[in-house]
């Protein structure tokens, strides 16, 4: 049987969805691998614990997957904010990486990881869920394809990475400059021979973690979906509970009030379309099940095409070339050199002393020391640019270029410096970070603006309504309302399609329905909902009007 789900009304914004070019426009991509991360480690549960344990056997009894996490009795298990940490830092920290990965990956510092979360200086949280996530223990045991199409298998008890924090000796002996994490053996080499797939880290980030996670387990589906050209994607409710370590139920009324939270984000951003169908069926247990149709919007299609799309050449860059360059050396200490490996006397040559260097910015040279080039260098190069050059957005598409897939660039430092030698223009497509951020800003202002018009809105209706009973109960006999209701109750009942209702609801709908008639017929002197909201409406409590 197969039903449409109600979504309740009132809490999408009353707007067309973006097309599938517009949003492809806005995507933050980050590329996650796809075999750990199907797999739940955290508890997302808002209350009590949920075992995260998946155990599948084939039809001859042997193990096909086995997974089970246990969690520190001491840190306690990896919940939300664990999740996000993983996700949004960790997981972006990785791909701006490539592979194959180093086995030390540097975070930053305590308070930039709780600001890139959205804590504010809250560092405790963050050494926390830090702990929470490095002392989670993983007893799996599965098969799973690497990138080149070869299948791989993994057994193994472990945990994915350990926390070394500011000031604690790394691995190599230096003293830690900010949080790093050192990656175990099972762990890297699962996500080095992993396929990867996009996902949109600032929707990722706006999402709760329910929601995301939902996400994260349902663009597999969505894809194939896609790709095969399938009307729409299925997921059991069993298998999002299982994957997300949620709690089931079995009653449909709580699966459909927990299932509509997290559908309602998907449904608002056009990841997916209305109707969301489902089937009722049972597991292998015989415990309830629901099978849930998901429509791919165009922001679903709009991030396969980015996972699809045709890469741009990489550029050319022969390192061989910089490295004979820099040999072609004619100065005075160069012809002193070879001098001496000839056997001569080199000339005398008055030195002068080195001329200052010009003032740079300092965030720029800190911006290309991240990128691994010397301070020096960093200070040597920047002078030699043109004035006002766009820096910070060159070097940020190179990044992008050096992110994509099998790109041919050999030497990421010798990159960014021939990018940046060539004042190569950036795309005007390509979202820079002040570009972000000018987004941000603009889409957290129109979500304020569409809150604060719903509020108006839910205002405007409560004062409308008191008015129109005022005034009715001024101008309208008490006996003439009373007759019009008898009238408008024997209207309600002649027709058939409400036969079954009960007298409560009748005389209710009977109600309603002479109050909007009166409020039609009867001039009442009521401001528009713009005089109304000149007038000061903010100054009503919105918790009465909202009822909370």
């Amino acid at each position: 049987m197969k039903t449409t789900s109600q979504n309740r009304a009132g809490e999408n914004p009353p707007s067309a969805l973006p097309t599938e070019q517009e949003l492809a426009a806005v995507l933050d991509i980050v590329r996650t691998e796809t075999v750990l991360s199907r797999l739940p480690i955290h508890n997302l549960s808002r209350e009590g614990n949920v075992e995260v344990r998946i155990l599948k056997t084939g039809p001859d009894g042997q193990v096909e997957l086995k997974w089970e996490v246990a969690p520190n009795p001491k840190f306690g298990y990896p919940r939300s904010l664990a999740y996000k940490l993983d996700t949004l830092v960790i997981n972006r920290r990785i791909d701006a990486l490539g592979r194959p990965l180093p086995k030390l990956i540097r975070l930053g510092s305590l308070r930039d990881i709780a600001e890139e979360l959205g804590l504010g200086g809250d560092t405790n949280k963050v050494r926390l869920a830090l702990r929470q996530n490095a002392s989670a223990f993983i007893m799996a045991k599965f098969k799973y394809r690497t990138n080149d199409g070869l299948e791989r298998s993994i057994e193994a008890d472990f945990t994915r990475y350990s926390v070394v924090f500011t000031g604690e000796p790394l691995p190599d002996g230096r003293k830690a400059d900010g949080v790093y994490i050192v990656l175990n053996d099972p762990y890297r080499e699962v996500v080095n021979n992993a396929p990867v797939r996009p996902l949109d880290h600032a929707y990722m980030k706006a999402l709760s973690p329910a929601a995301q996670r939902f996400y994260e387990i349902v663009s597999y589906k969505i894809f194939s979906a896609i790709k095969n050209k399938h009307p729409y994607a299925k997921l059991a409710y069993s298998e999002y509970c299982n994957f997300s370590a949620q709690h089931r139920s079995n009653n449909w009324n709580l699966v459909r009030s927990q299932m509509h939270h997290v559908h309602q984000p998907h449904l608002r951003s056009g990841y997916l379309l209305k109707p969301i169908d489902f089937e009722k069926t049972t597991d292998l247990q015989g415990n309830p099940d629901w099978i849930f149709h998901y429509i791919p919007g165009p922001k679903a299609r709009a991030e396969y095409a980015a996972a699809h799309r045709r890469q741009l050449p990489a550029v050319d860059i022969d390192p061989a070339g910089i490295e004979e360059s820099q040999k072609r050396k004619t100065g005075p200490r160069q012809q002193r050199l070879n001098a001496k490996a000839a056997g001569q006397t080199a000339p005398s040559v008055p030195v002068a002393p080195p001329p200052a260097p010009p003032p740079v910015d300092e965030s720029l040279v800190t911006e290309l020391v991240k990128r691994g080039i010397g301070e020096m260098e960093s200070r040597k190069l920047l002078a030699k640019l043109a004035p006002g050059q766009p820096v910070l957005e060159q070097l940020e598409y190179a990044d992008a270029v050096l992110r994509r897939p099998k790109n041919a660039i050999g030497n990421p430092q010798g990159f960014f410096i021939s990018r940046l030698l060539e004042n190569f223009p950036v795309p005007e497509q390509f979202e820079t970070s002040a570009k972000r951020k000018l987004r941000e800003a603009a889409e957290r202002r129109q979500r304020a603006e569409f809150v604060e018009r719903q509020a108006l809105e839910i205002a405007y209706g409560e004062y409308r309504r008191e008015e129109i009973d005022r005034y009715i109960a001024a101008h309208v006999p008490a006996q003439e309302f009373a007759a019009l209701i008898k009238r408008e109750k024997a209207r309600l009942r002649a027709d058939r399609s409400n036969a079954n209702l009960p007298a409560q609801t009748l005389a209710a709908m009977a109600d309603r329905s002479v109050r909007s008639r009166l409020a039609e017929q009867i001039p009442i002197p009521l401001p528009t909902i713009d005089e109304f909201r000149d007038r000061g409406w903010q100054e009503i409590s919105l918790d009465s009007i909202l009822g909370a």
